[in-house]
């Protein structure tokens, strides 16, 4: 009897296990060769999936940023204060694979220009859907100001051993929330 296989399922496999291998080795360095090898599947099966190494990565973006698009945002209605908390939730949540994700945009990007990076489809979809996430939280009008406080935030944590505290981040987009 033949086996019955849940390609869907399958898939989704596939894309969870390649996130925490792009994290671990980057994107550049990576083939379908080496791909398959760390996925524990045969060439073949990886490209029965995946057309391209790009394809792959394209789905690893999709399931990493749907993971944090599952946040739902606070009601419009909700206080400041209850907004400000679940909105550091979510970045708390993202705080915890910031490093990796941050390695992976450099050595994605890295011998791109400026304006390749503008018009990358990888790097329009990640801001799109972040900036939208956090609109929902502080609104459309300061949606843009709040995201690059947030991502100085994570990147000063890294920089300085979390020494940067949620209470003062908090503070910083207080005056944010509409």
């Amino acid at each position: 009897m033949p086996k019955i296989i849940d390609h869907q399922a399958h898939r989704q496999l596939i894309v969870s296990k390649a996130c925490h291998v792009f994290l671990a080795h980057g994107y550049s360095q990576l083939g379908m060769r080496q791909l398959a090898k760390e996925l524990g599947v045969s060439k073949s099966a990886l490209y029965h999936y995946f057309a391209s190494k790009e394809s792959l990565f394209t789905a690893c973006i999709e399931y990493i940023t749907s993971e944090d698009m599952a946040f739902s945002p606070c009601p419009s209605n909700a206080n400041h204060e209850a907004r400000l908390d679940a909105l550091l939730e979510v970045i708390q949540h993202i705080d915890e694979r910031f490093r990796g994700e941050l390695n992976l945009v450099m050595d994605f990007t890295r011998g791109m220009t400026a304006e390749q990076i503008q018009h990358n489809q990888h790097m329009k979809l990640v801001e799109k859907k972040y900036l939208d996430l956090v609109a929902g939280y502080v609104g459309e009008t300061n949606a843009r100001q709040a995201y690059v406080i947030l991502l100085g935030s994570l990147l000063g944590r890294v920089l300085n051993g979390n020494e940067t505290s949620w209470q003062i981040i908090k503070s910083w987009l207080r005056p944010l929330v509409e």
